[in-house]
């Protein structure tokens, strides 16, 4: 404070545009910190999800077998999920009729980054295409195929900026034709990571 020369006392303010910077640093902390723990909650990091990605090497992670039925054009699907030992583990089955397509996708991540034990994989999350039951009234959909997916591709998918070293994205579907030719009981395929991604290979 000082004194006047009418000997009246008067306090000094503080600087307004200091305040209002000040009141703005705060808000955008504030933000941030936001932003780092939701980053947080959604991520189990890397090297605990990449377990359950295939890597781009032609493994097989899936096995599909269509059999006809009784009934005319009504086949059964079994399919099941494989994982890096080629061991089942999850199984489903459904019904599909002949000429209808069964459809499957997944995650993919991919590091930008040479990190030391990482690697861009593939984990097979969505199944669809087929029905619950034979009156073919009740659509079978799965999307959490091997978990379906997980906290550290849902936090890189949607907070890009936070993950710099890794990209997610899903994959293209791949469609398989449910055709079995007269005469033919059964049909299986094999599921296939490859370097150009999912494909499907006839065992007949």
């Amino acid at each position: 404070m000082y004194q006047s020369k009418r000997g009246h006392q008067r306090r000094f303010r503080g600087n307004p545009i200091r305040r209002q910077f000040s009141w703005r640093g705060w808000l955008l902390a504030y933000l941030l910190a936001i932003l780092l723990l939701i980053a947080i909650s959604y991520t189990e990091g890397p090297y605990s999800v990449i377990q359950n990605y295939h890597p781009f090497s032609n493994d097989i992670i899936g096995k599909v077998q269509i059999q006809s039925t009784r009934i005319p054009h009504l086949l059964t699907v079994q399919f099941d999920v494989l994982d890096k030992y080629h061991h089942s583990v999850q199984k489903e089955s459904c019904y599909i009729k002949q000429g209808n397509q069964l459809t499957f996708s997944g995650d993919i991540l991919a590091f930008v980054w040479n990190l030391p034990g990482l690697y861009s994989g593939f984990k097979l999350t969505r199944f669809s295409g087929c029905y619950t039951d034979a009156t073919l009234k009740s659509a079978f959909n799965l999307s959490n195929l091997n978990g379906g997916d997980d906290n550290y591709f849902t936090g890189v998918r949607n907070f890009p900026w936070l993950f710099p070293a890794v990209q997610a994205q899903y994959s293209q579907p791949l469609p398989i034709l449910a055709n079995i030719a007269i005469g033919q009981k059964s049909q299986t395929f094999l599921l296939l990571i490859t370097p150009i991604g999912l494909i499907a290979s006839s065992l007949q």
